[in-house]
């Protein structure tokens, strides 16, 4: 997933984009789990630009 975020970004396309909210709201159950964590800080960094407000604990 990593690799299409930056492709996505690269891009700037809306529809990499859209689908790339798709899958994370799928992986929301796991959203506890460092692995969600890392991917949510590389989406906003990516594509929005702006460091992730989520604290690492």
């Amino acid at each position: 997933m990593h690799e299409c975020i930056e492709l996505a970004a690269a891009t700037r396309g809306r529809v990499p984009a859209w689908r790339l909210r798709q899958a994370r709201q799928e992986l929301r159950p796991w959203r506890s789990e460092p692995f969600v964590a890392e991917l949510d800080d590389h989406i906003h960094t990516a594509l929005v630009g702006l460091p992730s407000a989520r604290r690492r604990e």
